[in-house]
């Protein structure tokens, strides 16, 4: 499990980044975490709603390459039947990335649909590495 996972975390670590958001005080804190993926050669941003709810009280940004960048993006979001996030069983947004912040986030990676596709486990117990391979 350990090589499986060590694996995985070297394939698909540099498709995860954080976001940050910044006191009054300029200082950036963490809120949580997004991946970067592409899609018919559009590259996107997918992250919580409850996340980019944070919009609301701060400005948002992404670690890139050499630092810290805004996000600035049109965003589709999960909604709630009422409006709450405690009713949103989805939670989840997708940002479509512009050509400057793609080139601000340094050497990161993509994951494209073959590296997102659900397939079912070849036996129960067995954990996979990258790609639908068993381990």
């Amino acid at each position: 499990m350990n090589e499986c996972t060590d694996i995985l975390a070297k394939e698909y670590l540099k498709s995860v980044r954080p976001i940050y958001g910044s006191t009054e005080h300029g200082k950036p804190y963490h809120i949580g975490s997004c991946v970067l993926i592409e899609i018919n050669s559009s590259k996107y941003l997918i992250t919580a709603a409850h996340i980019i709810d944070h919009n609301e009280i701060t400005t948002l940004y992404i670690s890139g390459g050499n630092d810290l960048i805004q996000i600035e993006a049109e965003a589709l979001i999960t909604n709630s039947k009422n409006g709450s996030r405690d009713d949103d069983k989805l939670d989840f947004a997708i940002l479509s990335l512009s050509t400057e912040i793609i080139e601000k986030l340094g050497a990161v990676i993509f994951l494209n649909e073959s590296d997102i596709l659900n397939t079912p486990p070849t036996s129960a117990g067995k954990m996979r590495e990258s790609r639908g391979q068993p381990a």
